[in-house]
């Protein structure tokens, strides 16, 4: 395809991306090693809250390589 970026815009991206996935990881290993220490309602929005980050960071990503893919921003 004509408007494919170089490589390293990709490897950029992921590096990038590399700094929210470290902090989801972080959370949700903190989470289950206090699950029991937490109240009932809590544990649910905590986990609810990380499933919704972790969905979320995923389409980010998915997103963002699609529209690379696509040209980026260029204007014709």
């Amino acid at each position: 395809m004509q408007f494919e970026q170089p490589a390293g815009v990709y490897v950029a991206t992921g590096v990038l991306f590399l700094i929210p996935c470290t902090l989801l990881l972080f959370a949700g290993k903190n989470l289950f090693r206090a699950d029991g220490e937490l109240s009932r309602w809590r544990r649910y929005f905590s986990r609810a809250a990380l499933s919704i980050a972790s969905v979320s960071t995923i389409v980010n990503i998915v997103w963002n390589v699609s529209w690379l893919h696509q040209g980026g921003a260029r204007m014709a």
